[in-house]
């Protein structure tokens, strides 16, 4: 199983500024939309979804072993990799 995801990323600077964009600049510029909702709804979904280890986790949890994961995109998306066996 692949799985993708957005995550925040944790180091200065770039997520002082990923903060800005995604959570003041994108639902602004959303409101020029046609979908405003979804500009709002996106920063708040992944502000909500687990961090990359505690996805790990759930991976475990459901039987997946060999998990792995990497953070890429200085921190903004995340590849986790597990098998069922």
């Amino acid at each position: 199983m692949v799985v993708l995801e957005f995550t925040r990323p944790r180091r200065l600077p770039f997520s002082a500024f990923y903060d800005l964009w995604f959570d003041h600049l994108v639902p602004l510029l959303g409101r020029l939309s046609s979908d405003s909702s979804a500009y709002g709804y996106l920063p708040a979904s992944v502000r909500d979804f687990p961090d990359p280890r505690a996805v790990a986790g759930m991976m475990t949890g459901a039987g997946l072993t060999g998990i792995r994961y990497r953070i890429l995109a200085g921190g903004i998306v995340t590849v986790h990799i597990g098998v069922k066996q």
